[in-house]
């Protein structure tokens, strides 16, 4: 069973469909209930399902959550995908926030920001460590080639950089999957590329953002100096990111 389990904004869907649309998946797409095997693409997932977990995806993740702990046969295969956590948190406030709330740099105290901030950070530690006990820390990353492979019992899980992906996709996906030739696909979450706000384009105001973005020093040197950030960039990438972000 392979499980695409990440956080959003790292090219997720581009490696979904990339499966999907090779010949090793035998046509699956995600789906929403647990057939034989199927490719599953989730931003969460649960043994419990919390009172506020409503839409589909979560109630799919709770009964893949429950599966896994009630079944040792199968052969679980997760992947996650990382990237600058600044530049995902921009996209991620384009996809879910820009409609209702603006443009970003108009909109520095929205509580979007430090949430989903905490979230990205913790997501290996509450998703993978608590509810699955994989600690993806435990092993080294390969900071240099830009994606590393960690088994741990019944699992294993392949964690990719998104800035390297083109790079090592079919290598990674070879050694991971034991097949060959998977061409990954560029495709984007769907936003309307018409969308504006008080006359200013979704697509401008994105592309000020990437340039325009600014925190504290000492808040984006906190951000940087997280664990999420550390185990997978080298030092000499860290000190780019808070020079560019501050």
């Amino acid at each position: 069973m392979i499980i695409i389990l990440t956080p959003g904004k790292v090219g997720s869907t581009s490696v979904l469909e990339s499966l999907c649309s090779s010949e090793f998946s035998k046509g699956y797409k995600t789906c929403y209930s647990i057939t034989e095997e199927p490719i599953y693409h989730l931003h969460s997932i649960a043994k419990e399902l919390p009172a506020d977990w409503k839409n589909e995806h979560d109630k799919l993740g709770n009964k893949i959550a429950q599966l896994y702990h009630g079944q040792n046969e199968i052969n679980w295969k997760f992947i996650m995908g990382v990237r600058d956590p600044i530049v995902t948190l921009i996209s991620a406030y384009y996809q879910n926030q820009y409609s209702k709330k603006g443009p970003l740099l108009e909109c520095m105290d929205n509580d979007f920001l430090p949430i989903h901030m905490s979230w990205m950070q913790n997501f290996i530690s509450s998703v993978y460590k608590t509810e699955l006990g994989i600690n993806l820390y435990e092993q080294p990353f390969d900071k240099e080639k830009g994606y590393s492979i960690f088994n741990q019992g019944k699992t294993s899980t392949l964690i990719y950089r998104l800035d390297k992906l083109g790079l090592i996709f079919q290598e990674a996906i070879e050694k991971f999957l034991n097949i060959s030739n998977v061409t990954l696909l560029k495709t984007h979450v769907t936003i309307d590329k018409n969308l504006n706000y008080n006359g200013t384009s979704i697509k401008d105001s994105y592309e000020m953002a990437k340039r325009n973005f600014k925190l504290p020093k000492e808040r984006v040197i906190e951000i940087y100096n997280h664990e999420s950030v550390r185990h997978f960039f080298t030092e000499e990438e860290i000190a780019r990111f808070i020079e560019k972000w501050s």
